[in-house]
């Protein structure tokens, strides 16, 4: 026999499977009836667990491990199709009536620091023609839009090299803005001086604490340099050129040094050439754009095991792509958490919405942040 001979056999049996899966599915689906009749949920880990031991047992040692990986993905299917049925299309369906339209161009663009920060560089970059507004914070930026003041909001998000900027999920949890555009600027950090500064006599460095993290290689490598931490990248290259001390320096964007007349003593001190950071812009209104790419959603999960398997699960079994994933403590709970997750998809996609529910994704919440398009780098960020 060939390879051809083997995968015919497969097929035939694949052949006298899905009727039986279909079957099977169908009873599930009577079960959720039954469930939805009684007020009863569809997780029953006790029933499960007897299902496992017993295929385990019909298996026999060789096979039983896939067996039971074979039961529970059949688990996974059936839970989900009777989540959505139990839901009865009443579920809230977070995506809305999906209805794009184009980004208008804002007049006013808050961003954290002053001039020179790369925020207000990626916010040039969305929104050439929008005026900034500089805050002292990121949670300013959020208020700022909050409020009126901006009709976007700049932040980053993300850097490939440092992760996460602090803060940024929790005031997207604490605040009702939308992500309605996104952009990976590269990063290229330059050490600045008051003229006539000699790099030896540097004691001080000030940025902020992501930029330092981006340079951490730089500073083992001058361990008499104290790293200080500031609001803002360009914010601390003003504050260099304030204080005009020659032992201290900052790390911020090369364009920094024109704008505040400082020197550049070192080029490209990121640990990495290739690093760059992630921006999105927040708006008080949800606007969902024709050329959308990616959504963004806060999930509160089931406090059980399996929780979060089940739900990334449904998003595999539609082959979709999720970019990021990160957990953030809610308020209050006892070691609980939201999750937050970038997939890359879109609405237009009749499946994608009708996950955009708990009852689909099997979650005590879905929450979405934005369904955007991800902007692609740009050539430079000085």
């Amino acid at each position: 026999m060939d390879l051809s001979d083997y995968r015919r056999q497969i097929d035939e049996i694949d052949g006298q499977l899905i009727p039986l899966f279909t079957k099977r599915m169908q009873v599930a689906g009577q079960v959720a009836d039954y469930k939805a009749a009684h007020g009863l949920t569809t997780l029953h880990p006790g029933r499960e667990q007897q299902v496992l031991e017993r295929v385990s047992a019909a298996a026999g040692e060789a096979f039983a491990p896939y067996a039971r990986m074979l039961y529970a993905a059949m688990f996974e299917a059936s839970r989900a199709y009777q989540n959505q049925r139990m839901a009865g299309g009443n579920a809230p369906d977070q995506a809305g009536e999906y209805t794009p339209e184009p980004l208008p161009q804002p007049d006013c663009v808050a961003v954290c620091g002053v001039q020179g920060a790369y925020a207000q560089q990626a916010a040039g970059a969305l929104f050439p023609q929008a005026a900034p507004l500089y805050a002292a914070s990121f949670e300013e930026v959020f208020l700022a839009v909050e409020q009126g003041r901006a009709d976007i909001g700049v932040v980053p998000i993300e850097n490939s090299l440092h992760g996460t900027v602090e803060g940024i999920y929790d005031l997207l949890a604490a605040h009702p803005l939308s992500i309605v555009r996104a952009i990976r600027m590269p990063i290229r950090h330059a050490l600045l001086a008051p003229p006539g500064a000699g790099l030896e006599g540097i004691r001080q460095v000030y940025s902020h604490p992501q930029a330092l993290g981006q340079c951490s290689a730089w500073f083992k490598a001058h361990p008499g340099v104290q790293a200080v931490a500031c609001t803002n990248t360009a914010a601390a290259a003003l504050k260099i050129a304030q204080i005009g001390h020659s032992d201290a320096a900052a790390i911020a964007s090369p364009a920094c040094a024109g704008l505040y007349g400082l020197a550049v003593l070192s080029q490209d001190i990121q640990n990495m050439p290739h690093n760059y950071t992630r921006f999105i812009a927040l708006s008080r209104r949800r606007i969902q754009t024709p050329d959308a790419d990616k959504i963004s959603l806060r999930l509160t999960l089931q406090h059980q095991p399996g929780a979060l398997s089940a739900v990334l699960s449904r998003f595999a079994s539609l082959g979709l792509n999720l970019t990021r994933l990160e957990s953030r403590p809610i308020p209050g709970a006892n070691f609980e958490f939201y999750f937050y997750l970038d997939v890359q998809a879109s609405l237009q996609d009749a499946r994608v919405r009708g996950l955009m529910n708990a009852q689909a994704l099997g979650a005590r919440e879905v929450v979405l942040l934005g369904h955007y398009r991800e902007e692609t780098p740009c050539a430079s960020a000085d």
